[in-house]
Formats: structure tokens, sequence, C-alpha cells
């Protein structure tokens, strides 16, 4: 610390100062105590930027800048054999498609590696129609095997895939449910191995695609707070509306009763799929052998949201989805989670909305 020594003749004034001052003090406090002055204190504070990106299938900001951007979809069997699933609570996104036999699977899909769970399951094998949306939205496409023309479609196209049948890192086998439910529906894929896998494969870790809806608040001026659809012919999903919540609860009706379709979350515990949007896009479907199936995308279909319904319409080239209102603008999505179902047209009047 410094010290300053004042000559004499300073300290004198100082002392003369102080005696001045207290009779101005004096009136000072008598002005202060008939007339007490507020003082305000002014703060500024800065918000801290949001962390987090736009999630291009929910719209929601959730998404760490620091994850890959290339999205994930996964091939989940559908059948009484498959339920319940597991980890696909989580997804951003579902297609749900007939593959043969009037039997539908679902194809789950995440916005990044990273936001895939470590147990997802039971794996199946790849599918023509699923192969081709998978390539349209830039996914990389995890599968255990396939059908002869789904496997060719995947090497056709050039998809960034992983194949349960040749991994032995991201894909393994539960026992548990080999025991329960046999070797086929026993595959499981690990969500925090997938991004090793694809930096191992050379696979780009960004996505070359934009956001799949363009995101706001609309409500259509059609029924919609139940949704039963007719996804094949012998298998239909009902979505009920929550006002509450703003979701839908999805059930199956198929061979099994009508149930609501819960699938085991990381803990074991059984919950429902939940979302805030339905799609139906209606495709006509055609036979690409004596056994499985596939559909020309293109044409018309029903946003299902908020509890009301309106209708839409849809194109796919291959590189992407486009969706339309029924006026030619734009289609609005309420931000959440989106069920998507691919329906043959034939089974276009099975539809009922309440």
């Amino acid at each position: 610390m410094k010290r300053v020594f004042l000559p004499i003749f300073c300290a004198v004034a100082i002392v003369l100062s102080c005696i001045l001052a207290a009779g101005c003090n004096k009136k000072e406090e008598e002005v202060s105590a008939s007339a007490p002055t507020t003082t305000t204190a002014t703060a500024t504070t800065t918000a801290a930027p949001d962390p987090h990106l736009q999630n291009p299938y929910t719209g929601e900001m959730d998404i760490d800048p620091d994850a890959s951007s290339r999205p994930v979809g996964v091939m989940i069997g559908n059948n009484p054999a498959s339920r319940p699933q597991f980890g696909i609570e989580t997804a951003d996104l579902y297609f749900e498609i007939e593959t043969e036999g009037a039997i539908s699977r679902i194809m789950a899909v995440w916005a990044s590696a990273e936001r895939m769970p470590d147990t997802v399951g039971p794996c199946r094998s790849a599918r023509t129609p699923f192969v081709k949306i998978a390539k349209s939205l830039d996914l990389v496409y995890l599968h255990v095997g396939g059908s002869t023309t789904g496997k060719a479609k995947i090497n056709a196209l050039g998809l960034a895939d992983i194949d349960g049948n040749v991994d032995e890192t991201v894909f393994w086998r539960d026992r548990g449910l080999i025991n329960s439910r046999g070797y086929e529906y026993s595959m499981m894929a690990t969500g925090s191995k997938v991004l090793n896998y694809m930096k191992k494969a050379d696979y780009r870790l960004t996505t070359e695609s934009g956001a799949l809806f363009t995101f706001g608040e609309k409500k259509g001026d059609g029924a919609g707070k139940v949704a039963s659809i007719d996804v094949t012919g012998t298998q239909t999903v009902i979505f009920n509306y929550d006002a509450a919540t703003g979701l839908y609860t999805k059930s199956n009706y198929d061979w099994d009763p009508k149930q609501v379709h819960k699938v085991y979350n990381e803990n074991d515990t059984l919950v429902p799929i939940t979302v805030s949007n339905v799609l139906v896009l209606y495709a006509p479907k055609y036979m690409e052998n004596g056994t499985t199936c596939d559909f020309t995308l293109g044409g018309d279909g029903l946003l299902i949201t908020g509890g009301t319904s309106r209708e839409i319409s849809y194109s796919n080239d291959g590189t992407g989805f486009t969706f339309a209102e029924a006026d030619g603008g734009e289609m609005i999505v309420n931000p959440g989670k989106t069920y998507i179902c691919v329906v043959n047209t034939a089974l276009r009047g099975r539809t009922d909305l309440q």
C-alpha cells in the first residue's frame, strides 16, 4: 500500500474544511429527513445464447450443436412377436408401412446417431419402400439382412447402411428374447456405437438434407380427435388425442386385441408411443414378386393434428419429400413428433376420423 504524507499546511486546511462542512451536513440531513430520495439501480443482463439447434423432424430446439447431423433410421418389427419393442419411444420420427402378407414394419428415425438409445429393437430386415425413403431422407439405414429386392435397392441407390448380419459391433443378440420370442426377434442395436461405425465406414457425419417440414401453429377444419387407419388389410392403428397434452397416443388393433402401443424405455418400463402429428400418405401398392410389396410414393393424404384434420398432397422424387396444403401452399406442421403411415390407396375408404 502506498502511503501519502501531507505537508503541515495541508493538514490545517483539511481541519478547517471539516468544520465548515459540519454545518452544511446538518442542513442536508434536515432536507433528507423531510424529503427522502430513492435511488434505482439498473442492471443490464444479456441472455445466454440457446445451446441447441432446431430438430429437422420435430421443430424443437433440442439438437446438440456438437453432435453429428446425419440422421439414422432403424428397421423395427411390428407383428405381435416383435412387441413390446425397445427404445423406439425416443425416436424423432416414425414410418409404418406394409411389407408383406398384410404385415407392417416400422422405421424409427433419430435426427442424429447420438440421440439413439443403447437398446433398440427388435431389428428386422430391409424392405424396398423403407430403403427408398431412407435414401430420400439421407439416413444411415440400420437393418438385419433383407429381402432380395430390398438388398438390391440398397446397392442400386448406394445407401449408407449398417447390416446386422455382417456387423458385430453395433448389433447384438439378446438371449432372453431368443428364449421368449425366438431367434429372429432377438437382434438389438446399440446407439452409442453407431457413430464410431459411421466414422470407420467413412460415411458422412453431416446431412445433405434440410428440415422435413415447415413448422408453425395450424389446425384443420375436419375431425381429428380419434383417427383409425388401416395400414394393411389386417392391421389398424388408432390415434387418440389428449387436449391437455396436445398429443396422440397410438394403439394397435390387429391379431391381438386393441391395445395401447407401449414399448420398453431405458429403465425397462413400458411407456406409450405419443406424437403431436399423424400423417397418412396414400400411395398405390404393387407386388415386387410373389411375397413382398412396394409403393409408388406421391399423391394426397391427411394431416391429423391438434384434434383436427385437413387434406394435404405430397411427392417424393427419390431425393426428398415435398408436402403441400390442399390449396397448394406449403404444408405447416405443429412442432413435435410425427407418425407417418404410408397406406395403400385402395384402403383410403377405411380411414375413419372422429
